[in-house]
């Protein structure tokens, strides 16, 4: 598993730095593809509209953009999860550092959720204009018809009569006069996909550049949460070593102001004078009992918290 984890690592980091890149591919095709204004696309695709035939210079973009986006939610993915091995354990206190890494990471998924989404246009798009242009050019309409036609033979010097059936079939085009709207919505889908596609294009560039800047700004937070010094596993072991310590260390603390009671109380006893030396004696041992018996309770707390 550890193993799982460091490939997570790398592939995170390598995705981290490869974000640059990726932005300027994704402005690379949109300065290829998109560089036509809404006007200009609406004319082309008018002109080059043809009944039942898609639109191929569209479906060749769209699969580029296509190609894009799914690349885009496996680098969030990739990026997600990096950040979750690096998630500290969960602690009372000092989480400012987790809380940072928390923000960074719901982005992150946000922008991989909307980037699948984006991915469904090519299948509403195809299949919106498919039933539009079924409507459009000429229909096919076949027709069969059948024939009875008598025969006469001679079997044994005594005719006979009999009926044979034949069925034709034929296939023949039928011209209806073309709605104007119905081709008018057929172009109109193109648009709308050639705008929804440019925007797709933009959606993930930015998702990018957000996330590039993101990480860019919090890495520290985001790699190494809580400061620690050994930072190598996501500050999850250092967290209990150190709530440990620091108790060890209230405890030493608790015991030696057990010690300045019991002193303290016996110089206050003295100056008063006492009632006699056996009850000097008695208050002593409660005192000593009392010291014992803080340092035993800080002991057991010491070692519930290991």
């Amino acid at each position: 598993m550890e193993a799982r984890v460091e490939s997570a690592i790398s592939m995170g980091k390598g995705v981290f730095a490869a974000l640059p890149s990726r932005a300027d591919a994704v402005d690379a095709l949109l300065a290829k593809h998109f560089a036509m204004s809404v006007p200009a696309f609406r004319a082309a695709a008018r002109a080059s509209c043809v009944p039942r035939k898609s639109n191929a210079e569209l479906v060749r973009t769209q699969e580029a953009v296509h190609e894009l986006l799914v690349g885009g939610a496996a680098d969030m993915r990739a990026l997600e999860c990096w950040l979750l091995t690096r998630v500290p354990q969960v602690s009372d206190g000092n989480n400012f550092g987790a809380e940072v890494q928390h923000f960074v990471l719901e982005q992150l998924q946000k922008s991989r959720a909307q980037l699948s989404g984006l991915t469904e246009l090519m299948t509403a798009y195809l299949k919106a204009r498919g039933e539009a242009s079924e409507k459009l050019g000429p229909a096919k309409s076949s027709e069969s018809t059948t024939a009875e036609s008598a025969e006469s033979k001679t079997e044994e010097g005594v005719a006979k009569e009999s009926s044979v059936k034949k069925t034709e079939k034929s296939e023949k085009s039928v011209t209806k006069e073309e709605v104007e709207d119905l081709q008018h919505h057929v172009v109109e889908l193109d648009v709308k996909q050639y705008v929804a596609l440019e925007g797709a294009l933009r959606d993930l560039s930015q998702a990018y550049v957000r996330a590039f800047d993101l990480l860019d700004k919090n890495k520290d937070k985001c790699e190494n949460p809580r400061g620690d010094a050994d930072a190598s596993g996501g500050g999850r072991m250092n967290s209990s070593i150190d709530v440990n310590d620091a108790f060890a260390e209230a405890a030493r603390q608790g015991r030696r102001a057990g010690a300045r009671w019991v002193q303290v109380a016996r110089i206050d006893f003295r100056r008063a004078g006492g009632a006699s030396n056996r009850a000097a004696r008695a208050f002593r041992v409660v005192l000593g009992d009392f010291a014992a018996g803080f340092h035993i309770l800080t002991a057991a707390g010491g070692m519930a918290l290991a």
